[in-house]
């Protein structure tokens, strides 16, 4: 597990166990008996209106970065847009899971 909560698979794949399960969250009985129902979806509704508001942000970084690559740049830049364009995948990747 990373500093985020992040379990990495042998894929690549990125899981986060939701806020319930983490420490000093809702304990499996509580959802059970549906008294902690609501803030599990509250959090889901929040979740996923993040999601949605990072991955619109990254359709433009995306749009602008594919612009960039058209271009003829120095290797140290290329090289640069390159690892700039992985981060935003994996970026898109992690919400898109959301």
């Amino acid at each position: 597990m990373d500093k985020m909560g992040q379990w990495e698979d042998k894929t690549g794949h990125l899981e986060r166990r939701p806020p319930a399960f983490e420490a000093g969250g809702l304990e499996k009985d509580q959802l059970r008996d549906g008294s902690g129902l609501a803030q599990v979806a509250a959090a889901g509704e929040l979740a996923s209106a993040l999601s949605q508001s990072v991955r619109s942000c990254l359709v433009s970084i995306t749009m602008r970065l594919h612009s960039l690559e058209r271009l003829s740049l120095p290797n140290d830049q290329r090289e640069d847009l390159d690892v700039i364009c992985e981060k935003t995948d994996t970026i898109g990747r992690i919400v898109q899971d959301c």
